[in-house]
């Protein structure tokens, strides 16, 4: 749309009152917005806004695309890229245009509208993909996801003729016990940490890992041999042995 300056933020948490945004991206090529940062947050009043961020307030509290024109620092034009709140709380797309242009247009806000509308489905979209693919515990992949892309891997290998790759099967040991002793809620906690550190030390882009069953973990390396796929998974064991779980029964 021409903006000047052009500003992407991320609702990251709402508080009462209080609207707390974190700037992902700033477009700013003469550098007229120096207090916008990419990953700094701004809090904001919802009932008592700051003049220059009059219009990202309004857009946030009415769903949709706010335009008063701001004298000086503040965007003119702010959109809301709505997503429900139990995928997060979506984004706001601003603008602010200098000089003679600084006068929104009616197209000029249809077409905000109109964007926002297509950013915010094609999010939810995704997000609703990526939650029919995720174990809800552990965040890794689930067991159908896990499955469809073992037998993916075997057909990339098969086509390749690559035999440079691994399955590695892995479960908790007592686990069982854990859950006979400490209870369930123990037990889906153990879940949930032991899945943050598979998804730490796993290679982001290269290896695949999921919640097979239970306490049941699968884990895809491809075009990796078997010294590398062995010192990935004692890193593994190892971070998993040396992990002090939290104790939810205090």
């Amino acid at each position: 749309m021409g903006f000047h300056i052009g500003v992407l933020y991320k609702i990251a948490n709402v508080i009462e009152n209080d609207l707390i945004l974190e700037v992902v991206g700033v477009c700013s090529p003469e550098h007229q917005r120096p207090d916008l940062k990419e990953g700094s947050k701004i809090c904001l009043d919802t009932n008592n806004p700051p003049a220059e961020f009059i219009n990202e307030v309004l857009a946030f509290k009415h769903r949709n695309v706010s335009a008063i024109n701001v004298p000086g620092w503040g965007c003119d034009i702010v959109g809301s890229i709505y997503m429900p709140e139990s995928l997060g709380h979506g984004y706001l797309l601003a603008g602010d245009f200098f000089g003679d242009e600084s006068d929104i247009q009616t197209y000029e806000i249809r077409a905000c509208e109109i964007m926002c509308n297509m950013l915010s489905a094609v999010l939810m979209k995704a997000q609703f993909e990526k939650l029919a693919s995720i174990d809800g515990l552990t965040g890794l992949l689930n067991s159908r996801a896990i499955r469809d892309g073992l037998e993916k891997a075997f057909q990339r290998q098969k086509r390749r003729n690559s035999v440079m790759g691994a399955v590695v099967l892995a479960d908790i040991d007592f686990f069982k016990k854990i859950n006979d002793q400490y209870g369930h809620i123990q037990g889906d906690s153990v879940l949930q940490e032991v899945g943050s550190l598979f998804d730490t030390v796993t290679r982001k882009h290269l290896d695949v890992a999921g919640r097979y069953g239970g306490e049941e973990f699968v884990l895809i390396y491809e075009d990796s041999n078997e010294e590398q796929v062995m010192g990935i998974v004692e890193r593994l064991r190892q971070s998993i042995a040396d992990h002090r779980f939290i104790d939810r029964a205090q």
